[in-house]
């Protein structure tokens, strides 16, 4: 397991607590070291759509 900050420890058991899942110490092992690229990726999604945006019409495939 790598050295995660405690805080991000405690996030983690909190989130598994909160799913139910009781992950062995590899698995937990695995998922500590997951995390934080996890939320590197969540922080990249788009989170300013307004409530009625519907997907089709907020994607422009001219942009990719």
């Amino acid at each position: 397991m790598s050295q995660s900050a405690p805080s991000t420890l405690a996030a983690v058991d909190a989130l598994l607590e909160i799913a139910e899942f009781s992950p062995t110490p590899d698995q937990k092992a695995e998922i500590l070291d997951a995390y934080p690229h996890v939320r590197e990726m969540l922080q990249r999604l788009k989170h300013d759509y307004g409530f009625s945006d519907e997907p089709a019409h907020v994607f422009v495939p001219m942009k990719f």
